[in-house]
């Protein structure tokens, strides 16, 4: 008998998953096909949003441009090698303004881009239409939707 969540059961869900830094798989859009690369994607409050920093000069910068829908699987403990992960999908957003760099700088990023003003440094911004959780019931092929 699959268990009836309630909406903010399943955010709470998610939130722990995607909380802090994480290795992910982004799919973006390269014409019609899908380009998959991995990214340190990173949530940074109480909201479902995911972030990353990257080069405007990036290929997924430039796809992004193009495409703006997305998708990213996150949360996977490769050590363990157990769940849950999530499957996240939807828009994303590019900023290169300078509070949402400054925001956003972490030092690990002056090997990059030395200071969060290089005009080449950008964070783009991941915000989910649709979330899936995997492996987290005890039935590892069950899912948990969830549509902000």
């Amino acid at each position: 008998m699959t268990k009836v969540m309630e909406k903010e059961e399943i955010r709470t869900i998610i939130k722990d998953i995607i909380h802090g830094s994480n290795t992910a798989c982004l799919a973006t859009v390269d014409g019609d096909k899908p380009w998959v690369r991995y990214i340190m994607a990173y949530n940074s409050g109480d909201n479902l949003q995911l972030f990353c920093s990257t080069s405007l000069k990036s290929r997924k910068v430039k796809q992004i441009k193009e495409n703006p829908n997305i998708h990213l699987t996150t949360g996977w403990d490769h050590a363990n090698n157990q769940g849950p992960y999530i499957q996240f999908s939807g828009k994303a957003e590019i900023h290169s303004d300078a509070e949402t760099k400054k925001k956003h700088w972490h030092p690990m990023l002056e090997q990059f881009f030395q200071t969060p003003d290089n005009p080449n440094y950008c964070i783009i911004e991941f915000s989910p239409d649709n979330i899936e959780i995997c492996g987290y019931s005890e039935n590892p092929m069950e899912t948990i939707t969830y549509t902000p």
